[in-house]
């Protein structure tokens, strides 16, 4: 009688050297794929946008606070450009829609990817109104801007208010910051 053990196939040594061959192209595509990524960024890299964007994002946690500050201070905005008078119109409301007079108000305004075109513009308090204007209100602040480009547009306000205007006990006590100064912005959309 044979045993058992006699019977089971005898086990040959694993020549087999596909696995490398595996690795081989498993490296060759993570090189090929690095390769377009590098191509692809270096034909459609734009330069820098912003020179300062390191400062820029610092900043942050200040336009943060003052953000929650803000909140309840309860202003309103409300703009509009009339093209044919070259004028921007900026009103301001408090918490009761009543217009706030006497702030001193600077706009900046900016164009996203070219800074080239940044300009800043301070408003004037105004009683009257031009008649061809969208504002239809007595109080509202005005400057003469001529766009040097058409397209999207970022105002960014910086409205200093003026002492009558009261200002909750809360705003003042949470920052450091100056509570009479409100920041605000808005997107604007100048077509010629």
């Amino acid at each position: 009688m044979t045993s058992r053990k006699n019977l089971k196939p005898e086990k040959k040594p694993n020549n087999d050297k596909s696995w490398i061959y595996g690795i081989i192209v498993a490296f060759l595509a993570v090189v090929l794929v690095n390769v377009f990524y590098i191509f692809a960024a270096k034909k459609t890299w734009r330069g820098i946008i912003s020179p300062d964007a390191y400062q820029i994002g610092l900043n942050y946690n200040k336009v943060l606070d003052q953000q929650k500050r803000q909140e309840y201070l309860h202003i309103k905005l409300s703009s509009s450009y009339s093209l044919k008078d070259k004028l921007f119109f900026l009103k301001l409301f408090d918490s009761q829609k009543k217009p706030i007079i006497g702030a001193k108000i600077t706009v900046k305004f900016k164009q996203m990817l070219r800074q080239e075109l940044d300009f800043t513009a301070f408003l004037e308090h105004k009683q009257s109104y031009a008649t061809n204007s969208k504002i239809s209100d007595q109080s509202f602040y005005q400057a003469e801007i001529k766009f040097p480009a058409p397209g999207k547009w970022i105002a960014q306000y910086s409205i200093l208010l003026p002492e009558s205007f009261e200002i909750p006990t809360k705003a003042k006590t949470d920052s450091a910051a100056n509570p009479r100064i409100y920041l605000a912005s808005e997107e604007l959309f100048i077509r010629f």
